[in-house]
C-alpha cells in the first residue's frame, strides 16, 4: 500500500469524512498528492476575495482501470483535455479506486492513454469515503467557492453507445456560468 502511495499520489484527509455530501454545501477539505508528487487541497481552487483569489471550478472523477463498464479512457480524456490548461478555470481531478491493482499497473495505464489530467490513487478508499462516490465514474462538480454542484455519472448514454451526452461538460459550464447543473444524483454505469 505505502508503494502505491508513493508512486501515484495518495490522499490525507481532514479528520472527519464525510459521506453524506449534499448539494448546494461546501465540500469539506481533502489533501491530494498527484502521480508527480505534487500537493494540493480542494481549498487551494476556492474562491477568496479577501485575498483577490478567482477560484476553479473542480471536477473529482473517480475512475478504475479493470471496470468493465467504466467510460473509455479516450473519452474521458478528450472531454478532460481543454482543462489541462490552467487558464480554463477547471481543475479536473482523477482518483484511481482500484484496490487489486498495484502503482505499476496504474501507472502504465496513465502513461498507456497519456492522461495529463491530475491522477490520485485512493489509498484505503478514503477518498471515496470522503465523497460518498457508490461506483467507479461517479462524479463531483464544485463551484469556485467550493459548493457541490453535481454529483453524477460522468456521461450519460442516450440509448445507443455512439450518442453520449456529456454532462460533466454541462455541469462544468454551469459552474463557470453560476447557472444551475444538470439534473444530479440520477443513475449511471459504472
Amino acid at each position: 500500500m505505502r508503494m502505491m502511495a508513493m508512486a501515484l499520489g495518495a490522499l490525507a484527509l481532514a479528520p472527519a469524512f464525510r459521506n453524506d455530501l449534499k448539494l448546494g454545501e461546501v465540500v469539506p477539505d481533502i489533501t491530494f498528492k498527484d502521480q508527480e508528487g505534487k500537493e494540493f487541497k480542494l481549498s487551494d481552487f476556492r474562491e477568496d476575495k479577501d485575498k483577490k483569489i478567482e477560484g476553479q471550478v473542480v471536477v473529482v472523477y473517480f475512475q478504475s482501470r479493470a471496470c468493465p463498464v467504466a467510460i473509455n479512457p479516450k473519452l474521458v480524456k478528450k472531454i478532460a483535455e481543454p482543462w489541462n490548461d490552467p487558464k480554463s478555470g477547471v481543475k479536473f481531478i482523477a482518483v484511481f479506486t482500484d484496490k487489486w491493482d498495484s502503482s505499476k499497473i496504474v501507472e502504465k495505464y496513465i502513461n498507456k492513454h497519456e492522461l495529463e489530467y491530475a491522477c490520485v490513487f485512493d489509498t484505503g478508499r478514503k477518498g471515496r469515503d470522503h465523497f460518498g462516490a457508490k461506483q467507479v465514474n461517479h462524479t463531483f462538480v464544485l463551484d469556485k467557492t467550493g459548493k457541490l454542484i453535481y454529483r453524477g455519472g460522468f456521461a450519460q448514454m442516450k440509448g445507443t453507445r455512439k450518442a453520449i451526452r456529456e454532462t460533466v461538460v454541462e455541469a462544468v459550464k454551469a459552474a463557470q456560468e453560476s447557472a444551475e447543473a444538470p439534473q444530479s444524483d440520477r443513475a449511471f454505469a459504472g
